[in-house]
């Protein structure tokens, strides 16, 4: 990786950490386990690290469908309010994250038609106002009832996440499902 590669986004959030290299972001993932303040730099790293703007690890209980624990970042208050309040609901990338191979990665322009983002309020009164438009995500566990989920969004004027940084996210997976089961 380069040094360039590890520079933090304009995009993200500007409390993101300086991580500059890979064993520095392994050791804030670690960190984290230790002490879960720490997730949501440890989460605003992981985005900088692929230049994406913004990030999201929720924990969700199956059975009952909702979230139990999320950590936001790079988006604005009223984004993750948003969503909870009105957005998550009908959320079409939803059941992707629900339903993909724990620790596989999917980008949601690969499976989203193209023609739905255009016409469908959850893109056009939600996600595109606030500047987010694709998702990179994956289940990183499963134990049956708790679902943890991490979410990688890039902005609008953005490209999805593709190559080098699809790369960075499957060699950090197994870490970050390391962490969070600790």
């Amino acid at each position: 990786m380069t040094q360039a590669q590890w520079e933090p986004s304009v995009d993200v959030v500007r409390s993101a950490p300086a991580i500059r290299s890979y064993d520095g972001l392994l050791g804030l993932i670690y960190e984290a386990a230790r002490d879960p303040v720490l997730l949501k730099e440890a989460l605003a790293a992981t985005v900088a690290a692929v230049s994406a703007k913004a990030g999201s690890l929720t924990i969700v209980e199956r059975k009952r469908g909702t979230a139990v624990m999320a950590v936001t970042t790079g988006s604005s208050p009223m984004a993750d309010f948003d969503y909870v309040e009105r957005y998550g609901v009908v959320d079409p990338r939803a059941q992707y994250g629900m339903t993909s191979p724990v620790g596989e990665w999917f980008q949601c322009h690969r499976y989203i038609p193209p023609g739905l983002v255009e016409k469908f309020p959850f893109y056009q009164d939600f996600l595109i106002p606030y500047d987010l438009r694709w998702n990179t995500g994956t289940r990183i566990f499963d134990n049956g009832s708790p679902i943890g989920m991490i979410g990688i969004h890039s902005g609008v004027e953005q490209l999805p996440l593709e190559g080098a940084a699809l790369a960075v996210l499957e060699r950090l997976t197994p870490h970050w499902q390391r962490a969070l089961e600790l």
